[in-house]
């Protein structure tokens, strides 16, 4: 039982890290983008998107163990689905706006959210 609630906290950290990272990432990914570097951005944002599955698959096992955050990852994933509908027009531009004037800002207020036990 004390490995589980350590590994409970372990993840929780990993989590918290990772949403300053992507808060991060962003900015990178924009900065590559207004540099013209493409192929740089294009890895960095499927990164992000595997960031965005881990997330949400971490806020569902924590729930399993009775912890919930008031997160809006989904709200993310569906800025992301509008990140992937530019990209298929090539519209580098829209990527880079959706990332700097709503993802990072998302990011930097979930930064500021810890995740509660569920009392039963």
């Amino acid at each position: 039982m004390e490995d589980t609630k350590q590994l409970i906290l372990q993840t929780q950290e990993s989590y918290y890290a990772y949403i300053k990272q992507v808060a991060s990432g962003c900015k990178t990914i924009v900065d590559l983008l207004n540099d013209g570097d493409i192929g740089n951005a294009m890895l960095a944002l499927s990164h992000l998107s595997e960031g965005l599955v881990w997330l949400t698959n971490v806020e569902k096992l924590m729930e399993h163990h009775s912890f919930k955050i008031e997160s809006d990852v989904q709200k993310a994933e569906r800025l992301y689905q509008s990140i992937i509908h530019a990209l298929e027009t090539k519209n580098y531009e829209v990527v880079a706006e959706i990332l700097e004037t709503e993802l990072h800002p998302l990011f930097v207020e979930l930064d500021q959210l810890r995740f509660e036990e569920i009392i039963n």
